[in-house]
């Protein structure tokens, strides 16, 4: 499956498989409930290289359209991938979709 940045999706590689994730406002709502911070901490955490294997698994599978054993592909090779597709995601997700046009 091939992510189509106008839905604001994006593609990630987990264990040299790749998958799409797309956010929504319910996959958000539950990644924020799932670990009880606010999408703008969890997103600063990230920047600042702070964020933990959990937080980033929870934010990978809510977002995934597949649903795969994401913390096992995170570990047998994807930790850096996760890293980076998650940051796009957040990219997109704080400058509105209509980011993708200004590039």
């Amino acid at each position: 499956m091939t992510a189509n940045p106008w839905r604001g999706e994006v593609s990630i590689t987990l264990d040299g498989i790749s998958y799409v994730m797309r956010p929504t406002f319910e996959r958000l709502n539950r990644i924020e409930q799932k670990l009880n911070m606010g999408f703008v901490a969890l997103a600063r955490k990230l920047a600042d290289g702070n964020i933990m294997l959990e937080e980033l698994a929870v934010v990978v599978a809510e977002c995934m359209q597949e649903k795969i054993a994401v913390r096992d592909a995170l570990t047998h090779g994807g930790i850096m991938e996760a890293i980076a597709s998650v940051s796009a995601m957040f990219a997109l997700v704080f400058g509105g979709f209509d980011e993708i046009t200004r590039r």
